[in-house]
């Protein structure tokens, strides 16, 4: 159902109307004959009853739209297709706003022990693998619940 703001304004000026009708055929009174011609058809819409769906109307339903696939291949292919331009794009673009960032951030370190630094990196990265390797096999290590 749309809303009245997403309307546009001549429909908007319309279903403004339509409400005011609404209103005045929820109010008692005399009116013109066009206005008790509205009173009457808008009382018998509200008062008239909803009828009930058919029995099988489920299973209608689901024949009519059980055969009905998803066709997305186009659009899958167009996101193949313009993935790599988008990319290209945004490297040209932002590419050297990253670079003068990643330097900026980077230049704290410039004086630190590298090497000692990797072989840090790689002791913690041997330590975590054979912990995990071997702690599955045996069942040891921690366990956190």
């Amino acid at each position: 159902m749309n809303r009245r703001s997403d309307l546009p304004v001549e429909d908007a000026r319309a279903h403004a109307r339509e409400v005011e009708r609404q209103a005045a055929a929820e109010r008692p009174g005399a009116g013109g004959p066009s206005q008790q011609r509205y009173r009457a058809v808008y009382h018998a819409v509200r008062s008239a009853p909803l009828p009930e769906p058919p029995p099988t109307f489920a299973l209608q339903m689901e024949r009519l739209t059980h055969d009905h696939r998803e066709r997305a291949g186009i659009e899958t292919w167009l996101g193949y297709l313009l993935l790599p331009p988008a990319l290209v794009a945004i490297a040209v673009w932002g590419g050297a706003a990253a670079i003068d960032a990643l330097q900026a951030g980077l230049a704290p370190w410039r004086g630190a022990p590298w090497p000692m630094l990797a072989a840090a990196g790689g002791g913690l990265a041997l330590a975590w693998l054979l912990d995990h390797r071997l702690g599955r096999r045996t069942g040891a290590g921690l366990t956190t619940n």
